[in-house]
């Protein structure tokens, strides 16, 4: 199983979120319960497609 880095996880769930949060509240104000599920599909979509630059 490929190792993840953290930082690439936030990076591209923090993404993936504001690319579709209607309301515009930042990332980095919403509790974990906003943050885990985005997390969740930015670690399975890394292991899928592996990290950028690979």
């Amino acid at each position: 199983m490929a190792e993840l880095n953290r930082h690439d996880v936030e990076a591209l769930a923090q993404k993936l979120y504001e690319a579709s949060a209607p309301d515009g509240v930042p990332w980095s104000e919403r509790s974990l319960v906003v943050r885990d599920p985005w997390l969740a599909t930015a670690r399975k979509r890394l292991l899928l497609d592996g990290p950028a630059g690979t």
